[in-house]
């Protein structure tokens, strides 16, 4: 798991994964039978949570719970939860990057260290 949150190319990339993750998680999840009005509530808040980027990595262990889940319920056609399958596992390993919420949160920081009055050489 990489530490640092790519910008550039790769955060647009990463962009992409998330909306990618989340579209396909709710498609997943609104085309199986019979979801309970709860549910598609917690769908909406994890994949409005995946496009903004925030807790991306836990959001997408998630994903990978719920695409377990439906391959062993047989609810939903199994290519759509094996596409968010590797998709989900692709963003839990790579993590959100520069563009999200966790970049902000959780971001580099600067730390000033005070200016040592000992020279010791």
């Amino acid at each position: 798991m990489f530490l640092a949150y790519p910008g550039g190319g790769a955060g647009v990339g990463l962009l992409l994964l998330r909306l990618s993750v989340a579209g396909s998680f709710t498609a997943m999840l609104l085309g199986s039978r019979d979801l309970p009005a709860w549910m598609l509530f917690l769908t909406i808040l994890v994949s409005i949570g995946l496009c903004a980027g925030f807790l991306a990595r836990l959001l997408a262990c998630l994903s990978v719970l719920a695409a377990v889940a439906t391959l062993v319920i047989q609810s939903v056609a199994p290519a759509l939860a094996i596409l968010n399958l590797a998709d989900a596992i692709a963003l839990a390993m790579i993590g959100p990057g520069a563009f999200s919420v966790d970049a902000r949160l959780f971001g580099r920081r600067t730390v000033v260290l005070p200016a040592s009055r000992d020279t010791i050489v």
